[in-house]
């Protein structure tokens, strides 16, 4: 229950909504009636207020441990939407999209290191949450624009965190590492040669390898077998190592360089 009239102290500051439902989860209660009904009509004050603010509160709702009943309760009372405005041209009645189970496994995933006490990467969970948003963009770049990959993924990263930012202003220190995540996602198909080691000596090797692992959870196919060879990769002995590299180059090799022969010029002939 709030001190005062609800609708007054939730207009005076619209955080307080927000606070009310990271109470509600942590503590496992529930509002009052009146308390609880403006929260809906109101949802909308939060665009008045900055967006580094709202960043501020989106980690403490999302990463204190017990982000998935704030997810629920977010969605439920329709904040999640005034948040993360990107992401809702990706969810569903169902709820069973992949950008709505890949968000929901990242969560738990948090909830849990949160329990162990693991440190917590701020800018990991944005990166999985605007994963599949990211993908589509890349696509309809190279489709529709002619983009190779790498440009795509340059081009759609801008946009994306454009949007992301919009919102709630991550700081660049933080989208700095969602971009190493998101690139690294690239690298992780490159299996032959001193790819892998270059791979794995990149700072956010670790937080690129856990998106996969949760990616492969939701996608399954190909990226499951992605997934499985670089954990037996990481943890393998140089001579494990290099038996991996061997049969990757086998089952996938590379396609020979064409040659061409550079045409000799004639010698023009002599005007008699």
């Amino acid at each position: 229950r709030l001190i005062g009239d609800p609708v007054t102290r939730y207009q005076e500051d619209p955080v307080r909504m927000l606070r009310s439902i990271r109470f509600m989860a942590k503590l496992d209660m529930f509002l009052d009636k009146p308390s609880e009904t403006p929260i809906r009509e109101l949802a909308h004050l939060l665009k008045n207020i900055p967006p580094a603010r709202l960043y501020d509160e989106s980690l403490k709702l999302l990463q204190a441990g017990y982000g998935v009943k704030t997810y629920r309760l977010l969605r439920e009372y329709g904040l999640f939407e005034k948040l993360f405005p990107a992401l809702m041209p990706y969810f569903t009645a169902n709820e069973d999209s992949f950008a709505e189970r890949i968000i929901l496994t990242a969560l738990t995933s948090t909830d849990q290191r949160v329990v162990d006490k693991l440190r917590i990467n701020p800018a990991f969970l944005f990166a999985v949450f605007f994963w599949y948003p990211l993908r589509e963009k890349v696509e309809t770049l190279k489709n529709e624009g002619g983009l190779n990959n790498h440009d795509a993924y340059a081009l759609a990263s801008n946009e994306i965190l454009d949007l992301f930012c919009t919102a709630l202003a991550a700081p660049r220190r933080h989208t700095t590492v969602i971009r190493d995540i998101w690139f690294l996602q690239l690298q992780l198909h490159k299996r032959n040669g001193s790819a892998p080691e270059k791979t794995m000596e990149h700072p956010k090797f670790r937080a690129a390898f856990d998106l996969l692992v949760m990616r492969a959870e939701i996608e399954g196919g190909d990226t499951v077998e992605l997934a499985t060879w670089w954990h037996e990769y990481q943890f393998s002995n140089s001579e494990q190592r290099e038996t991996l590299l061997k049969e990757q180059a086998l089952r996938y090799p590379k396609p020979k360089k064409k040659f061409y022969r550079s045409r000799k010029r004639r010698k023009p002939k002599a005007v008699e």
